[in-house]
C-alpha cells in the first residue's frame, strides 16, 4: 500500500511539472517571437541660412559574408520604470512597462498598415486620398530592421555602421538634448539655431533605426532629452526657432524640427508631444497660404511670410507634411497642403526656383523634386522620369544634403538605377566612418567645419534608407 501510494503521489507531481513546463515552454516561444527593435546638407548658403537641407543589442545580419567593422558597444536594457518628463506646453510620458503597447515589445508585421488619412486605409494609390493614406505603413519597416535591410540592399557593414554612428551620436548629446556645432563656424551670417536642425537629424538617426522614448533600451533617455529639447524651443504660437523672436529665416529650421517630433510622435512613444506637433505643423501650412505669384504658389521660402518659394525649404517643408499626416492630425488640412505643393513641384521642373537668377536644375534639387512628387501622390507623373535621366550618379561628386536627397528618390525608383547606386553607397559611406563611430565630411569647406555631429547624423539616416520610409511606388520605367 506504501508504494502504491507513493507512485500516486509521483504521478500527481508529475502532473504539476508538465503543467508548469508546458506554460514555461509556451512563455519561452512567446518571448523568442518578440521583435525586439533594432534598433538622409550640401555646401548651400542661402541668406545666410545653413541649408541643412531599438530595443536589445542590434543584431548583426548574417545573409552576406563581408568585412565588418568593429561590433558597436552592447545596448544595456535598463530597469522597466515609469518616467514623467516635463516639457514646454506637453508632458512626454514615458511608459517602459514591456506589456504596454509599444512596438519594441510587440509583433509588428512590416507590412501591416494602418489607414491614417484621406482615403482608403492602407491605400498607397496614385491619388492624395490613397497615396497619403498609408498610414503608420511606410514607417513599419524600421520595426524589422534586420530583415528589411536584407531585402532592400543593406549589408553586415552598413548596419554595424548604423550602431557605430548611434553610440557616437549618444556620446555626444549635449546635457540639455541638444547636439552642438563647431562654435563661430556661422559668425557673421544671418544664421538661426543651427543646433536646432542639427539636434533635429540627431533625433531623427535614432527614430529612423527604429528607437522609441517609451521603450527600455540604452537611447530611450537619449530621445526622451532631445525631444525634450526641441520643445523647448517652441514659442508660444507653434515657431521652432530658439526663443520667444518671431525669427524671419528659420524656416528650414523649423520645419526640419516638424518633421523630427512628427516621427516622435507617429512612431517615437512621444504621445503626449501632440499639442506641439500640431502648432508646428500649422505654421507650415500658413506659411504656404500667405500671398504669392502664381509662380511661387504652393511652396515655401525662409521665412514664414515670405511671398517667395524655392525647391530646399519646400522640400523639408512636405516632408514635414506627410509626416504628420501619418500621425493623424490636421489631415484635411495637411490633404489640401499637399496637394498644392505638388503642383507647385510640378511648376519648378526640379529647379531651385521657378524664376530669376536661381531657375536652375542642380545635382541636389532633382533628388529632391523626385522624391517630393513621389509622397505627394504623383510617382506617375513624366517629370519623374525626366529628372532621373539626370540626377548624378557619381557618388563622389555629392555631399551628405545630396547623398540623402538622392537615396530618398532612389530607393523610391527602384530597379537598376537604385541598384546600381546602392551598390556605389554602400561600399563608399562605411570607407568615411571613423573609429569612433563619427563620419567624415564628403567635402571641403562647410560640411567640413561644421562638425562630426551633423555629419554623423546625415551619414546614419542616408545608411537607414533600407528601413526608415517603405517604398511607395516603383514604377519608373528602369
Amino acid at each position: 500500500m506504501g508504494l502504491i501510494k507513493r507512485i500516486k503521489e509521483k504521478v500527481k507531481e508529475s502532473k504539476f511539472f508538465f503543467v508548469s513546463f508546458t506554460a514555461h515552454l509556451l512563455i519561452l516561444f512567446l518571448v523568442s517571437g518578440i521583435v525586439i527593435v533594432n534598433p538622409t546638407m550640401r555646401k548651400t548658403v542661402f541668406r545666410g541660412i545653413l541649408q541643412m537641407g531599438g530595443g536589445g543589442k542590434a543584431e548583426t545580419p548574417e545573409w552576406e559574408t563581408q568585412k565588418q567593422l568593429p561590433s558597436s558597444k552592447s545596448v544595456d536594457i535598463p530597469s522597466m520604470t515609469k518616467q514623467e518628463i516635463k516639457v514646454t506646453d506637453a508632458k512626454v510620458v514615458i511608459n517602459t512597462t514591456m506589456a504596454d503597447k509599444n512596438q519594441s515589445s510587440a509583433v509588428i508585421k512590416p507590412l501591416d498598415i494602418v489607414g491614417a488619412g484621406g482615403g482608403e486605409g492602407g491605400g498607397m494609390g496614385t491619388g492624395i486620398g490613397k497615396g497619403i493614406g498609408a498610414g503608420i505603413g511606410i514607417f513599419s519597416a524600421r520595426m524589422n530592421r534586420t530583415e528589411m535591410a536584407k531585402k532592400y540592399g543593406g549589408s553586415p557593414m552598413t548596419e554595424t555602421s548604423v550602431n557605430k554612428g548611434l553610440e557616437y551620436l549618444f556620446a555626444k548629446q549635449n546635457a540639455d538634448g541638444s547636439w552642438e556645432v563647431k562654435p563661430k563656424v556661422f559668425e557673421g551670417w544671418q544664421v538661426r539655431e543651427p543646433e536646432i536642425a542639427i539636434s533635429s537629424f540627431a533625433t531623427l538617426a535614432f527614430l529612423g533605426a527604429g528607437y522609441r522614448v517609451d521603450s527600455p533600451h540604452k537611447y530611450a533617455k537619449t530621445l526622451q532629452k532631445a525631444i525634450k529639447y526641441l520643445v523647448s524651443k517652441q514659442t508660444p504660437n507653434g515657431y521652432i526657432s530658439g526663443d520667444t523672436t518671431y525669427k524671419p529665416e528659420t524656416m528650414y529650421v523649423h520645419c526640419i524640427a516638424s518633421i523630427a517630433l512628427s516621427e516622435a510622435f507617429a512612431v517615437g512613444g512621444a504621445s503626449n508631444i501632440k499639442a506641439n506637433l500640431e502648432k508646428a505643423i500649422k505654421i507650415i501650412i500658413s506659411a504656404q497660404e500667405v500671398e504669392k505669384t502664381e509662380a511661387n504658389k504652393g511652396g515655401w521660402r525662409y521665412g514664414p511670410g515670405s511671398g517667395d518659394s524655392d525647391l530646399s525649404v519646400s522640400g523639408w517643408a512636405i516632408m514635414a507634411l506627410k509626416d504628420a499626416f501619418y500621425s493623424n492630425i490636421l489631415k484635411l488640412e495637411i490633404k489640401n497642403a499637399l496637394e498644392a505643393s505638388a503642383k507647385y513641384v510640378i511648376k519648378t521642373d526640379g529647379r531651385y526656383m521657378t524664376q530669376g537668377a536661381f531657375a536652375s536644375a542642380t545635382d541636389a534639387t532633382r533628388p529632391i523634386a523626385i522624391f517630393c512628387l513621389f509622397i505627394t501622390g504623383k510617382s506617375d507623373d513624366p517629370l519623374i522620369k525626366k529628372l532621373t535621366d539626370s540626377l548624378c550618379m557619381d557618388i563622389s561628386k555629392v555631399d551628405y544634403y545630396q547623398m540623402y536627397y538622392n537615396n530618398l528618390a532612389l530607393f523610391q525608383i527602384g530597379g537598376k538605377k537604385w541598384e546600381d547606386w546602392n551598390k556605389t553607397f554602400r561600399e563608399f559611406i562605411v570607407t568615411k566612418q571613423n573609429q569612433d563611430g563619427s563620419f567624415q565630411p564628403l567635402k571641403q569647406g562647410l560640411e567640413n567645419k561644421i562638425g562630426f555631429n551633423y555629419t554623423t547624423a546625415m551619414a546614419v539616416l542616408c545608411l537607414e534608407i533600407y528601413y526608415r520610409y517603405l517604398p511607395i511606388y516603383q514604377i519608373v520605367n528602369k
